[in-house]
């Protein structure tokens, strides 16, 4: 797991040595790479896309892309129902947000990933559960590896591209 730091875009092969070392996995016991598409920053983002989609290749093993919105709300626990609004902050005054149902533990979305701006997000109330990225202490990276693991996430929600083709990056505008 790589975290989503502005550190890891100056030294990311460093930071994915020290994971492996530290979780005790061998390079040759990787089946699958899995990498964060976005929303964020453009540098942040090809970052750690391009050394996925590398790796991988290096490696011979599956790419599989998650947005941040819907790893976060696979993350959330299984016993959430109904209508889930995901937000991350874009910038000062604005949020990236997208709208999931669950069922039978699995998230699933119904929108595309939006932007409003933070009034809205505040006005948001229940019965809609709304999770923000501000509240969730693990990093995002070790959240979109859990969450594929465990197939928390309906497939739809996955960019999983054939070999030779890639992601589809979602950068901040």
């Amino acid at each position: 797991v790589v975290d989503d730091t502005k550190l890891a875009s100056e030294s990311i092969v460093v930071i994915y040595d020290r994971a492996l070392a530290k979780s005790g996995v061998e390079k040759t016991q990787i089946d699958s790479v899995v990498v964060v598409t976005g929303p964020g920053s453009f540098t942040g983002v090809r970052t750690g896309v391009s050394f996925a989609e590398g790796l991988s290749r290096a490696l011979g093993v599956e790419l599989i892309g998650i947005d941040a919105l819907s790893a976060l709300v696979g993350a959330a626990n299984s016993s959430v129902k109904g209508e889930v609004v995901c937000g991350r902050v874009a910038n000062r005054r604005e949020m990236f947000v997208r709208r999931f149902s669950f069922s039978e533990g699995v998230a699933k979305s119904w929108s595309a990933i939006d932007v409003i701006d933070t009034d809205s997000w505040d006005e948001i109330q229940e019965p809609t559960t709304r999770i923000d990225a501000q509240d969730v202490s693990s990093s995002l990276s070790e959240l979109a590896a859990t969450v594929v693991a465990e197939r928390r996430v309906s497939l739809e929600l996955l960019d999983c591209p054939k070999p030779g083709q890639a992601l589809n990056p979602i950068y901040v505008k």
